[in-house]
């Protein structure tokens, strides 16, 4: 039987996994950033794709700002990329397929082929020229 303490922690867990969600609608609307799949990002062969990596945001809270920030720095880089966002349960399969080590995370895809991963929140000043480095570079490299 839970305690009054752990259903407080499960009633507030629950309520912020529910406002990060709507926080992830949002992105959709607002910005046409869709939600994906780990299986989805296999099929996302053509182009270039910036996919990001979330968690839960009562393990990791800096997802909260990483989806805030996240259509800001498509659009501080001067070719965008299309962009997707993998939810917590997806991110954690992709992760795997894709060796993101750290949350939140965002993975460049080209053809299909990995350009590398920007692990974790940056200083704005140096966000978006290293992102802007990985569209520019080669299938295979690592930030």
């Amino acid at each position: 039987m839970l305690t009054a303490n752990d259903q407080i922690l499960a009633r507030t867990i629950t309520e912020k996994s529910a406002e990060f969600r709507a926080l992830l609608d949002r992105l959709e609307q607002r910005d046409g950033i869709p939600r994906t799949t780990a299986a989805a990002l296999g099929d996302a062969a053509e182009g270039t794709l910036a996919v990001l990596f979330t968690d839960e945001p009562h393990r990791c809270p800096e997802a909260w700002d990483a989806a805030v920030i996240f259509p800001e720095l498509l659009r501080a880089t001067a070719r965008a990329p299309r962009a997707a966002v993998l939810p917590p349960d997806e991110s954690r399969t992709a992760a795997r397929q894709f060796g993101v080590r750290k949350y939140p995370s965002i993975l460049v895809l080209r053809d299909g082929a990995s350009l590398g991963v920007l692990e974790g929140l940056r200083d704005w000043a140096s966000f978006p020229s290293e992102l802007a480095g990985l569209l520019a570079g080669p299938a295979g490299g690592a930030a």
